[in-house]
């Protein structure tokens, strides 16, 4: 089955899909969280939901190594198969950190984590100039 990541400009929302089989095996995409305010939507497929459904915390951002970016899963937004988190990107180079997406069996019960990749970038949507941090000063292009 073919996966992709699927960004609604409008509403400020990013959907990621997520795949489950019967071992307990997540498979999803690393995900680019453009500068701003975006809801992070992980979403298991129709198929996958009869193997696992998403626990709480739904998901967290491991250690502190991103420090402008802020993930949040309220209770309230956490569903069987889907996790909204709140997500505020202010970092001013384009990073990566992982995060831990919180699962439960439904045949064994067990509890269980995946740790997918968030890039975070300033601006990778958008066709603004930025400064070129290699050399100060120095202006490139960004194609949009």
């Amino acid at each position: 089955m073919k996966m992709s990541i699927d960004y609604d400009l409008e509403k400020r929302e990013i959907h990621i899909p997520v795949q489950i089989d019967s071992q307990l095996n997540v498979l999803t995409l690393p995900v680019a969280v453009p500068a701003g305010q975006w809801t992070l939507c992980w979403d298991v497929d129709n198929e996958s939901v009869k193997y696992a459904n998403f626990v709480l915390p739904g998901v967290e951002r491991q250690g502190s190594l991103v420090p402008h970016l802020e993930l949040e899963c309220l209770s309230s937004e956490l569903k069987g198969n889907c996790c909204r988190a709140a997500a505020t990107n202010t970092v001013e180079h384009t990073n990566g950190c992982s995060v831990d997406l919180y699962f439960q069996g439904h045949n064994n019960g067990v509890r269980f984590s995946h740790d997918p990749t968030i890039a975070v970038t300033p601006d990778p949507l958008g066709g603004r100039k930025k400064p070129y941090a290699g050399r100060p000063g120095k202006v490139l292009p960004v194609k949009a």
